[in-house]
């Protein structure tokens, strides 16, 4: 089969000679688990590849693979020859995103600037890339209401099932006023031309308890809610939003970096 080492991650290497159609295969310890079902790829000798399928699940420091050797099956490893010890086992890089090791997270940063509102704003319809902040909302507590077809088109979509971990925050305010900015969770309605409710899920206020100063005007203060572990589906939306703690008036600039984890943690 056409192969580019490029698509592909080693996970472990073979520890004896594979015989024909010999199931399960023996391995180094795994670092990462694989499921029933997974594809992997054998690299044999003169670098033929033979894509098989898992067929029982394998924790991590698994030493042993079962996999599918039906040779009439397009799955089948249908190898002639034994395979030798040392050889390679892969996986494709999209699949490889699912089994990330347990210390490993993934994250989105991006910024915004507007004049701070008592009520959540977020960005437009063009979206987050667009620096144009300018949907105000009239809400101003744990949900955001009447969330357009154009907004939801824009959110920051999931692409498979994970955990939001949080929100880590840098607010920058013109004025000695305290900030807040928050995630709001909801699924667009797909296909449809209707508006929906959002759920707040991670929120995190200016905080300069710490010191030195005590004054939130015109300088770096964070913020942080890293105690969210809210669970997140495969097309989901995120929608930030910023906001004044008590006071509107002042331009409000933030740096946001949103921390999800992998699904498949062990």
């Amino acid at each position: 089969m056409a192969f580019s080492a490029i698509d592909y991650k080693t996970l472990t290497f073979t520890t004896a000679e594979i015989g024909v159609n010999a199931s399960p295969i023996s391995v180094e310890a795994m670092e990462i688990p694989l499921y029933t079902g997974d594809i992997i790829y054998i690299v044999g000798r003169n670098n033929m590849i033979h894509r098989t399928e898992v067929t029982s699940n394998v924790s991590v420091g698994g030493t042993s693979i079962a996999i599918n050797v039906k040779t009439t099956e397009a799955l089948g490893i249908n190898n002639k020859v034994p395979i030798p010890a040392g050889t390679s086992i892969m996986i494709d890089d999209l699949e490889m995103l699912k089994y990330i090791k347990q210390d490993s997270h993934m994250y989105m940063n991006f910024s915004s600037q507007a004049v701070a509102a008592r009520t959540w704003t977020t960005f437009s319809s063009s979206g987050v890339s667009n620096h144009s902040w300018n949907t105000v909302t009239t809400d101003e507590g744990t949900t955001i209401n009447n969330i357009t077809s154009a907004i939801q088109s824009v959110g920051l979509v999931i692409p498979f099932d994970c955990t939001l971990v949080g929100l880590k925050c840098i607010f920058y305010r013109v004025g000695n006023k305290q900030s807040a900015a928050a995630l709001f969770h909801g699924t667009p309605d797909y296909n449809d031309l209707d508006t929906i409710t959002m759920s707040r899920v991670a929120y995190a206020e200016a905080d300069n308890s710490a010191g030195p100063d005590s004054n939130y005007s015109q300088r770096p203060v964070a913020g942080t809610d890293l105690s969210a572990e809210f669970p997140l589906s495969a097309g989901d939306i995120l929608l930030p939003a910023f906001k004044g703690v008590a006071n509107s008036g002042g331009n409000l600039r933030v740096t946001y970096t949103i921390v999800l984890k992998p699904k498949r943690l062990v």
